[in-house]
């Protein structure tokens, strides 16, 4: 403050007179305050544009480092989070709840101390968030339509990263299959007979990531057991059998390839015990038949009946011969002699 005296004539302060003599002080304007001018910068920690649901995050760096305050992060007019203060001349924000679309982000430092920093607003960083990524999941099956029923077949679909659920119709086919960049399988033999819509559902683990997908339908046809049919025939050493006479019964089941086992019969009875078929043929020989008139058949039971069904031969009759009757005579060649006995 500088102090001026003033003396001899009278002054006009305000249009009056002011006193001949005396000294007094004059006090200048206060001198105006420095405000710092602060600057502040926006990046992101990846490049433009990333997927719906990716963590992005923001950083904000302010000069001078010293400028104390926070900073509000922006998409538009709208806040990021909350307020985040700045340490070191840095502060950050990572968010992944940015729609899909464009966005217009900035970060707004506001100074602790107004009288010492400025506060300042970031360009727009421009961003855009792009939607999930779109699957495409196609099923295929390891064997072509139709199959018999009972037959493995195995669904197979190429997937990202979630879960597979195969279907037939709106019924599910076991339990999803988890599966991650891989080639998800589910092989089932309990389709039905009949006519089959399979599909494969895909749900991603990330929905923000992937997109679901469901597959194309793949009509399938599951065909009944393939009819078998059974033939029988008889041998033996002699033409008639005798009783006790080796018999051998001789079973042909078609196709060939039919498994299971043959149970030979006499009408209602077992002749032994089941014989297994191998190559289409199973044989049994017996001597137990009894005298008499016999009806031979062969029963057929297949060892998978959802793929071959059972089968009967014909009866064959077949007839025991009885003992031979035989007559013995006896004879002598002594001549009849008398004797006399000794008194």
């Amino acid at each position: 403050m500088v102090a001026a005296a003033v003396t001899g004539a009278a002054m006009l302060i305000d249009g009056k007179p002011t006193p001949t003599s005396g000294t007094y002080h004059a006090v200048p304007p206060a001198e105006a305050s420095q405000v710092t001018a602060t600057t502040t910068t926006l990046s992101t920690s990846t490049a433009s544009p990333a997927l719906q649901g990716a963590p992005l995050k923001l950083t904000a760096t302010v000069t001078p480092r010293a400028a104390a305050g926070t900073v509000q992060f922006k998409d538009g007019s709208a806040n990021i989070g909350d307020p985040v203060n700045v340490s070191d001349g840095t502060a950050s924000v990572t968010t992944s709840t940015l729609a899909v679309g464009p966005h217009q982000l900035t970060a707004v430092f506001t100074p602790d101390n107004p009288a010492a920093y400025s506060s300042s607003t970031s360009s727009t960083v421009s961003f855009t968030i792009s939607g999930a990524t779109a699957t495409n999941i196609v099923l295929s099956t390891s064997v072509a339509s139709p199959v018999t029923q009972g037959t493995s077949v195995t669904l197979t679909p190429p997937t990202a990263i979630g879960m597979v659920q195969f279907k037939d119709g709106s019924a599910n086919i076991g339990d999803p299959v988890a599966v991650d960049h891989g080639t998800p399988t589910q092989t089932t033999s309990t389709l039905a007979v009949g006519d089959h819509q399979l599909t494969a559902v895909f749900t991603p683990t990330n929905t923000m990531l992937y997109g679901p997908s469901t597959s194309t339908v793949v009509p399938f046809r599951i065909s009944g057991a393939t009819a078998t049919s059974t033939m029988l025939s008889v041998s033996s050493t002699a033409n008639p059998v005798a009783v006790g006479s080796p018999v051998t019964l001789t079973s042909t089941v078609s196709p060939a390839a039919a498994a299971g086992t043959v149970q030979f019969r006499d009408g209602g009875t077992n002749i032994g015990d089941p014989v297994t078929v191998s190559n289409g043929s199973a044989s049994t020989t017996t001597t137990t038949l009894t005298a008499g008139s016999h009806q031979l058949t062969a029963v057929f039971t297949p060892t998978t009946a959802t793929l071959y069904s059972a089968s009967t031969s014909q009866a064959v009759t077949f007839v025991v011969a009885g003992a031979s009757t035989t007559t013995t005579n006896l004879a002598t060649s002594l001549a009849r002699k008398s004797w006399t006995v000794p008194r």
